[in-house]
C-alpha cells in the first residue's frame, strides 16, 4: 500500500499483502487502545480495495501500480468520505463509538446488494466490544457466510469484549503505540509548528500512541483523564482510605477513562520516583504533586505503586469487571504505601 502508518508492522504487512495479491479476507479484527489509528488504517486498506488503479478481483492478479494511488476518483471520494461503497458504522453522538442491532441488522440486508462503483463493498464497524448480544448475533450471519463481493473491518479496544464467534472468524491484527522517536516523528509531521522539547514531551507521555501525543499538543493535556489522575495521586497523599476509594469509584462506569486515569497516574508516581532517585526530568506538569510523593514515600514502595497499577491495567485490559478492579486496586495501592 502507498502510504505512511507509523510503526504496527505485522498489521501492515499483512494489509500490504493483501491489498497488493488481491486476496481479500472477508473480515479483519483491529484492535488496540484508543488514539493508535485504528480508522485510520482501516480506511486506508479500504482506499486500496477500492482504487481504480488494481484490476478486477481474483487470485491470481497484481495490481498495476501504486495503491492506493491517491489520484483516481475512488482515492479521492473515500478520502472525502463520500465513496457509495465505503460504509461506515458504529459512528455515534459525543463520539461514542458502539456497534447497535439495528446497524447489523442493516449490514445482513445491505451487504447482499451489489457494490455501486466498483468490485467489493467495505464495511467499517467501530465500536464492536461494545456491542449488544442481538447485535453480535447478527453479525455472527454475515461474517459466517460473507458474500463475495464483501470485506468488513471491525474496530475495538479490547478484543476479549467482542464475542469469541466472531472473532474467530476474523484476521485479528493488533495496534500498539510507538516508539518515542516514531511518535515524535509523527507529531512534527502532523501538527508542525512546535519547539523539539514538546513533541518529545508529549511523546513520554502519551506513551507512543500518536492520537494522544496530539491531545497532549493540541490543548497541553491528555484529556480530562489527567485532572483524574491527579486527583488519584492526591488521594494517595490523603490520611484515610476514603478518598482514594471515592476518587475511584467516579470511574467505574467507564472502563476507557478509568484506563487512561490510571496510565497517567503511573507517569505521576513515575516522576515521584526520578525526584526520590535525584531525577529532574519530569514528563507531568504535577511537579508539586511528584514532589509531595517523593517526600512522603519510599522508593521500594512507588515502584510496587507502580506495578499495582499496571496489574489492574492489565485486568481492564482482558474485560475484568470494572468495579472490582478499582476497589481491589484502591485497597492494594494504600496497603502498599501506607503499611508499616
Amino acid at each position: 500500500m502507498g502510504f505512511c502508518f507509523y510503526g504496527n508492522e505485522q498489521a501492515v504487512q499483512t494489509l500490504t499483502f493483501s491489498a497488493e495479491s488481491g486476496r481479500f479476507s472477508h473480515a479483519y479484527l483491529l484492535y488496540g487502545e484508543a488514539g493508535l489509528g485504528k480508522k485510520t488504517l482501516a480506511k486506508r486498506f479500504a482506499q486500496a480495495i477500492l482504487c481504480q488503479n488494481r484490476p478486477e478481483y481474483g487470485q491470481d492478479k497484481q495490481v498495476s501500480g501504486p495503491c492506493p494511488c491517491e489520484n483516481c476518483s475512488s482515492c479521492r471520494k473515500v478520502f472525502s468520505a463520500s465513496h457509495p461503497d465505503l460504509i461506515w458504522m458504529g459512528l455515534h453522538e459525543k463520539g461514542k463509538n458502539s456497534f447497535h442491532a439495528e446497524e447489523a441488522r442493516k449490514l445482513r440486508s445491505d451487504a447482499y446488494i451489489l457494490p455501486n462503483d466498483g468490485a467489493c463493498k467495505v464495511y467499517i464497524l467501530c465500536g464492536v466490544d461494545d456491542m449488544t448480544v442481538a447485535a453480535a448475533n447478527s453479525l455472527l450471519k454475515v461474517i459466517e457466510e460473507p458474500p463475495a463481493s464483501t470485506v468488513i473491518f471491525l474496530l475495538c479496544e479490547n478484543r476479549f469484549a467482542v464475542p469469541e464467534t466472531v472473532r474467530s472468524r476474523c484476521i485479528q491484527l493488533p495496534l500498539r503505540p510507538v516508539s518515542e522517536q516514531e511518535c515524535e516523528q509523527a507529531l512534527s509531521m502532523q501538527a508542525p509548528g512546535h519547539a523539539p522539547d514538546e513533541y518529545q514531551r508529549a511523546a513520554r507521555i502519551s506513551g507512543g500512541n500518536i492520537g494522544k501525543g496530539l491531545q497532549v499538543l493540541t490543548d497541553g493535556s491528555a484529556g480530562e483523564h489527567t485532572v483524574l489522575a491527579a486527583q488519584i495521586a492526591e488521594s494517595l497523599l490523603a490520611p484515610d482510605e476514603f478518598s482514594l476509594l471515592s476518587t475511584f469509584s467516579s470511574l467505574d462506569a467507564n472502563r476507557q477513562k478509568a484506563y487512561d486515569s490510571i496510565s497517567y497516574c503511573i507517569l505521576i508516581l513515575r516522576d515521584a520516583a526520578c525526584k526520590k532517585a535525584g531525577g529532574t526530568v519530569y514528563l507531568t506538569p504535577f511537579v508539586s504533586l511528584a514532589d509531595a510523593l517523593a517526600e512522603r514515600t519510599a522508593l521500594t514502595r512507588l515502584f510496587k505503586a507502580v506495578d499495582a497499577m499496571q496489574y489492574a491495567l492489565g485486568c481492564l485490559d482482558r474485560n475484568a469487571n470494572i468495579g472490582l478492579t478499582l476497589g481491589y486496586l484502591s485497597a492494594n495501592i494504600w496497603m502498599i504505601l501506607h503499611e508499616k
